[in-house]
């Protein structure tokens, strides 16, 4: 179980122990005031009853309203995550993608600000033939396949996004052109050699790549269009490769 729902369930028992404390303690306020002239015995049974109802009443009490508030957390949790992720990967979406640049972008200016950053825009090849030939679950296996691939080859702290249907991004801080084919090789020979399994049969996948580089200042709109132009030529050029945009540095 998360921390933080651990933590939710710790304070609602505390809560729920605090109002009990704070029933038990009116209940027998009021019951002393309105009891004093009776009887020491029926007194004392009276006070007695004033701590056991909110004791027995208090805790279920406390329970549903407690659960109901968890439920209701899960409930936030999951919108806010949504939010940002691709439900069926689990990558970060368009959205997210777009502000994890603009984070970038707005950076207080420093010595991190000359150092460019990286874009690879993955998309599997002939994704469609994997569809219209074995359905759009092999399609979605296929999917997740590649972008756990992508997300176990991505370098840390990288951004990596399904940016709809078979298309993938990932943004990263640039190093050298040389960590940049390397990084695009990887993904092209790993999706090529571990095929995705679905139903116990092996589908047969490949990938392209347009790798683009671009300022940290620049709107990752402009950097997305470049690393498309590479993509098309790439895929143009016989798929299953990548293309790095002309004028990257070495």
């Amino acid at each position: 179980m998360p921390v933080h729902s651990k933590t939710l369930i710790f304070n609602l028992a505390v809560r729920g122990l605090i109002i009990m404390i704070i029933a038990m303690t009116a209940s027998v306020a009021i019951v002393s005031w309105i009891s004093s002239d009776l009887p020491p015995d029926l007194y004392h049974r009276s006070i007695v009853a004033a701590l056991l109802i909110p004791m027995l009443i208090s805790p279920p009490i406390s329970l549903w309203v407690g659960w109901q508030n968890f439920r209701y957390f899960k409930l936030h949790r999951k919108v806010e995550w949504l939010a940002d992720h691709d439900e069926m990967t689990g990558l970060l979406n368009r959205r997210a993608l777009q502000a994890a640049a603009a984070k970038i972008r707005d950076q207080p200016s420093n010595t991190r600000m000359a150092q460019p950053v990286l874009l690879l825009l993955a998309d599997i090849d002939h994704f469609k033939s994997v569809n219209d030939n074995l359905g759009h679950d092999a399609g979605d296996e296929a999917i997740k396949h590649v972008s756990n691939i992508l997300m176990e080859l991505s370098p840390g702290g990288a951004a990596v996004a399904r940016l709809g249907g078979d298309e993938f991004a990932i943004l990263t801080d640039w190093t050298s052109l040389a960590d940049a084919r390397s990084l695009a090789a990887s993904i092209c020979s790993t999706v090529e050699q571990l095929p995705c399994v679905y139903q116990g049969h092996s589908i047969p996948l490949t990938v392209s790549l347009g790798v683009a580089i671009g300022s940290r200042a620049e709107k990752i709109d402009f950097i997305l269009r470049r690393a498309d132009e590479q993509l098309y030529n790439c895929k143009r050029e016989g798929r299953n490769s990548y293309s790095v945009a002309a004028g990257a540095a070495a």
